[in-house]
């Protein structure tokens, strides 16, 4: 009999050996225990901003830096990626931030109303084929469930490499309630904010091979109503 294919991802044992930075999540079973844990840990800072697909955490961990009494929430599925935020979030002494791995579009039910001070969308995948469309994380409903999460000047940044999809969204989110647009400019690259020093992997990617970066500011108005 042939040996069976005993391969593992070496990945899945060692996201489990960081719970200080890590917090498991494998579906919507999971949604009470990981809301529970993340508003315990935000108890201890000034305000959370979440990242929806924070990659190798590159984005995530320099604004966690740039800003110690925020808590930053990275929102992530493959666990190498998960992995390698944690370990280089712990090598920089870092303690303001936590990788949720798991799917994004659970974010909603796992903050309460009026409790983000912002949320960052960095190059999102585009599911290009228009069968594909139907997988897109931003979607009406999402954007409006993210939209009641945030507090009053808090602020929705986007970025996309994809056009039609970042086109759709900006449609999409100017149809929110209570959303502003602060900044839109389809040639990041010579506007006012490409001075940020703070970049995520795939921006600097995209800069080096000269692709074009679409970009959208927006900021919730209006008071904050009881959650």
């Amino acid at each position: 009999m042939a040996e069976q294919n005993s391969w593992k991802n070496q990945y899945i044992d060692l996201v489990g050996s960081k719970p200080e930075y890590i917090i498991p999540m494998a579906g919507a079973d999971d949604c009470v225990a990981v809301q529970a844990e993340l508003a315990a840990r935000a108890a201890h800072f000034s305000g959370l901003v979440v990242e929806l697909g924070s990659g190798s955490g590159g984005h995530l961990l320099d604004r966690a830096a740039a800003a110690p009494e925020i808590l930053f929430v990275g929102f992530e599925l493959r666990y190498k990626r998960v992995f390698r935020t944690a370990q280089k979030g712990e090598q920089r002494g870092l303690k303001n931030f936590l990788i949720v791995k798991g799917d994004a579009r659970f974010m909603p039910k796992l903050f309460a109303p009026h409790s983000l001070n912002g949320v960052y969308v960095n190059f999102p995948d585009p599911w290009a084929k228009a069968r594909w469309r139907k997988h897109r994380l931003l979607q009406t409903e999402f954007l409006q469930q993210v939209a009641s999460l945030l507090k009053t000047g808090a602020f929705f940044s986007y970025r996309s490499d994809h056009e039609e999809y970042f086109n759709k969204t900006a449609a999409l989110m100017s149809n929110v309630p209570q959303l502003h647009v602060e900044y839109l400019t389809h040639d990041f690259w010579k506007s006012t904010h490409a001075c940020d020093p703070i970049s995520s992997e795939f921006e600097k990617l995209f800069k080096g091979k000269g692709v074009a970066v679409h970009y959208l500011l927006m900021k919730k108005l209006g008071a904050d109503l009881p959650g």
